[in-house]
């Protein structure tokens, strides 16, 4: 059974021949790949040698060997040109799955479809898709054990995104605005007034700099709320 993370982000995988799950860890999502018919062939790939080899198990014990692959590797440099139509970068640090991105701007590999969940950082992958030509077109967050996770799904196509706000909680066309959503953006807020509890006590330049951006980012964080209860 997937845990609430995947099982979304197995959800946002439109049926298509062949994903590419790179960073593929345990294997379980490539196995529920193919399982739902959400993929005919999936390539697994992973740098750990010792995740790969719990990818290989799981697929020998449901029987999957012929339509799960493996390969072992970093990143872009296992896969080739129009091998894979979508792929799925879940569990990597932002700043990491940006860097990958950023390799599109010198291959274009053809890949129809990005489903992405960074475990942080999330603003630098919209950064990334925005300059490397995907157009976010679904946000969602997924909240479990207490911990808060952004979903991006991205197709080739021109992004801009106008308001600095959104790359930190979603491109606005393309967000769920939901119960997940609105407690996402609470928790923000509250992460903002402990900064504010703690800069109040000093009086430094950068304790006055600090304050002004957490009153601003409480301010349009909160408009973000109005607006969902108005709308």
């Amino acid at each position: 059974m997937l845990s609430k993370r995947l099982d979304v982000i197995l959800e946002s995988v439109e049926p298509t021949t062949c994903v590419w799950d790179m960073g593929c860890d345990h294997g379980y999502l490539a196995a529920s790949l193919i399982a739902s018919n959400k993929a005919k062939h999936v390539i697994a790939s992973d740098i750990s040698k010792p995740s790969l080899e719990k990818t290989k198990a799981l697929a020998v014990k449901r029987h999957l060997t012929s339509m799960i692959e493996c390969r072992l590797g970093d990143g872009f440099d296992v896969i080739s040109p129009g091998e894979v139509d979508t792929a799925v970068i879940a569990g990597m640090g932002g700043h990491l799955i940006a860097q990958k991105l950023n390799c599109l701007s010198s291959t274009d590999y053809h890949i129809q479809t990005f489903v992405i969940q960074p475990m942080n950082r999330a603003d630098l992958v919209r950064h990334a898709l925005e300059n490397n030509g995907y157009r976010i077109v679904s946000e969602r967050i997924v909240r479990e054990d207490h911990h808060f996770y952004q979903i991006i799904k991205a197709i080739p196509g021109d992004m801009r995104i106008d308001f600095p706000l959104d790359y930190a909680i979603g491109f606005s066309p393309a967000r769920r605005h939901d119960e997940a959503f609105t407690a996402f953006v609470l928790a923000l807020i509250d992460q903002e007034k402990e900064i504010l509890r703690n800069v109040n006590q000093y009086a430094t330049q950068g304790a006055i700099h600090q304050r002004v951006r957490s009153e601003a980012k409480i301010k349009q964080l909160t408009e973000v709320i109005s607006h969902d209860c108005q709308s």
